[in-house]
């Protein structure tokens, strides 16, 4: 350095900055080894918390992973994981006629019921792509709907035939809700009797709606009197998956059963699960986004 003069340095003078980035390279090395730990543990208790465990037990004769009360049941979940693979429909040996074959009438038939003429009606038929409309009398018989047009009077005049007189009024095909809570969320409501939602878990594919149906509940009588006849029940929205529905129809029954409402359930309702060779159908309540609802058919 000459006199009066100043000669710039070869380097800087370390910053502030500078002096933090030992301490802060030190945070890095620390957080990075405590994500290690923790992914670490992660993976062992996954996939290998398992096999070591097997491995320890099987070595000791008087331990085991399974409890013992569990093992009585090994059995039945096998078969459960077999019907949850089985494909959904009709049996193989499935035919419509043979509703009919028993005697001529509804396998739902409520013996002693009347046959039925509705007279002078707007009928809306579902034919025709949905477009017809005639207008007649809807002859009802054993459970069936025998005839639709003109009802010969000579029929009419049977002692054991109930006449229904429309004066024009609409009659229409019972009509099928398929997104329906009805006989599970009671009404009126009522906290105690409200069997809609459960949040145990966020996915309970296992909940099956006609667990909690209330077959004396009101709103049956309510909705038959609104043309529906027909109704899927299903589990609530509060889980992303609801769990299983099931389609009734909603017509009284005289034992007030479940099962008498019911239509087509799955073999497994009604047969144990080591007999099944098919199932029938079964409908899974899913929640896209928390906005969509869905009812899946799944096999």
């Amino acid at each position: 350095m000459k006199q009066g003069r100043l000669v710039p340095l070869q380097a800087p003078l370390p910053t502030p900055y500078d002096i933090d980035k030992p301490k802060q390279s030190r945070r890095a090395i620390r957080s990075f080894r405590l994500l290690a730990l923790i992914f670490g543990a992660a993976f062992y208790y996954t996939f290998l918390h398992q096999a070591v465990a097997s491995s320890f037990s099987s070595k000791l004769p008087f331990t085991t992973l399974v409890r013992p009360q569990v093992l009585p049941h090994r059995q039945a979940l096998v078969d459960q994981c077999k019907n949850l693979r089985a494909p959904a429909g009709p049996p193989p040996d499935f035919n419509p006629a043979t509703r009919l074959d028993n005697g001529g009438k509804s396998d739902r038939f409520v013996e002693g019921t009347k046959p039925v003429v509705i007279r002078n009606a707007k009928i809306w038929t579902g034919r025709v792509g949905g477009n017809e409309v005639t207008r007649g009398d809807v002859l009802l018989d054993r459970g069936l709907v025998v005839d639709v047009g003109k009802i010969h009077e000579d029929f009419l005049t049977l002692e054991d035939v109930e006449v229904i007189d429309a004066k024009g009024r609409w009659v229409t095909p019972g009509l099928v809700d398929l997104h329906s809570h009805i006989g599970v969320d009671s009404s009126p409501h009522l906290n105690g009797a409200a069997d809609t939602n459960s949040r145990k878990a966020p996915i309970l594919p296992w909940l099956r709606s006609i667990d909690g149906l209330n077959t004396h509940d009101q709103a049956f009588e309510l909705t038959v009197s609104g043309g529906v006849t027909t109704a899927q029940v299903l589990p609530g929205s509060a889980n992303n998956i609801g769990g299983q529905a099931f389609v009734i129809k909603l017509r009284s029954t005289s034992e007030k059963s479940v099962i008498s409402k019911v239509l087509e359930p799955p073999q497994t309702l009604i047969t144990p699960s080591s007999n099944v060779t098919h199932l029938h159908w079964r409908h899974m309540k899913s929640v896209f986004n928390f906005i969509s609802h869905t009812s899946t058919h799944f096999g």
